[in-house]
């Protein structure tokens, strides 16, 4: 009895099923589940934007490579590049794989066509002026998105200021404010590259944000007239152009915006050279910080936020302009952009760098 009950056993183990159970003992168990990976808050849209960045970089460096380019385009492809590199590691410390952002980075370079033509949401382009130098006030042709090597810098150029809006809509649309800031500030430094190699992108209609862009403009007419006035020599030719253009600048801004009289206090008093040329490297760098301030969040109430980031102190104001509230539109970050943009040109001459994230402190 021992020894059959023995072999029916065997016999089971051997092959057999647990029918009772509806078990195969000879079937390995089935491999746990893939995890599947969660997908980063903004991910597609900062997909885009490396996707956009390398690109343009790529565009660049040839130029830079077949010896045609101008001498400021270097400078113009390192940019492109880091903003390349640093919208890359911000998805990779999100737990993107770098091979997924290759794969999306040329799944998009494959489906740009050359020739393609993109539409700004705002504003105009006008075409490079071959003479133009690092001034912001020289003229251009309209642009094109297109892929492929570009021909000269006039190209490249056009291809930097032709943001579609389509782009514009994708970065109000951000989930989380930073990656708001974060492309907002992006596509204003690919604008004064643009600027930098000779096109000028035209102010565009009122936005939302419109009469904000105002108060941020008018002090710094009012801080490069102290400039101007405390300044000798070259310095003082110097921030009489840069005071032209802010001029410039406010005008356009201003049209067909009511603007409250507001009077403005400076930081400091001015009465050298040397203080004037302190006061315009500080109104510079606090009007460019007002780019990452104002997409990140508009505040609804006055004096508090963005407005922080005015180059001088408002002291008076009879009436106070009333800011949107919430997120930024498209429209209103192509407005904020492209003043961006126009600040960060005039404000390289008083010791600001044109950064790949203009107005974020590194």
């Amino acid at each position: 009895m021992v020894g059959t009950a023995v072999t029916g056993v065997a016999a089971l183990t051997a092959g057999g099923s647990l029918t009772g159970c509806g078990l195969r003992l000879d079937v390995p168990p089935p491999p746990a589940p893939t995890p599947t990976r969660r997908r980063a808050v903004d991910e597609a849209r900062l997909l885009e934007a490396v996707a956009t960045a390398r690109r343009l970089a790529t565009a660049a460096e040839s130029l830079v490579r077949a010896g045609s380019a101008d001498a400021r385009t270097p400078a113009v492809a390192s940019l492109l590049r880091t903003q390349d590199h640093v919208l890359t590691g911000r998805l990779t410390n999100a737990g993107v794989p770098t091979a997924e952002i290759d794969t999306a980075v040329a799944a998009s370079a494959s489906a740009a066509t050359p020739g393609t033509s993109a539409t700004s949401t705002s504003g105009s382009v006008r075409a490079p002026d071959p003479s133009a130098s690092d001034n912001p006030g020289a003229a251009g042709a309209p642009a094109s998105g297109g892929a492929g090597a570009p021909k000269n810098d006039a190209e490249l150029a056009s291809r930097l200021a032709a943001v579609p809006a389509t782009e514009w809509a994708t970065v109000s649309g951000a989930q989380d404010a930073a990656t708001r800031a974060l492309l907002t500030c992006a596509l204003t430094a690919r604008l004064a590259c643009a600027g930098r190699l000779g096109v000028v992108v035209d102010t565009p209609a009122p936005s939302p944000l419109r009469a904000q862009l105002v108060e941020l403009t008018q002090p710094l007419v009012y801080a490069f007239e102290v400039v101007a006035a405390q300044s000798t020599g070259a310095q003082r030719r110097r921030a009489v152009d840069t005071l032209a253009r802010l001029r410039e600048l406010e005008r356009e801004t201003a049209a067909d915006t009511p603007a409250s009289p507001t009077g403005w206090a400076l930081p400091f008093p001015v009465t050298s050279t040397a203080e004037a040329a302190r006061l315009a490297r500080q109104v510079m760098t606090n009007a460019l910080a007002a780019v990452p301030t104002v997409s990140g969040h508009i505040p609804s109430a006055p004096g508090t936020g963005a407005a922080s980031s005015a180059p001088a102190t408002p002291t008076a104001s009879a009436t106070s302009t009333s800011r949107p509230s919430g997120p930024p539109d498209a429209a209103s970050l192509g407005d904020l952009a492209r003043w961006g943009s126009r600040v960060a040109l005039l404000a390289q001459p008083w010791g600001t760098a044109l950064q790949p994230f203009a107005g974020m402190r590194s």
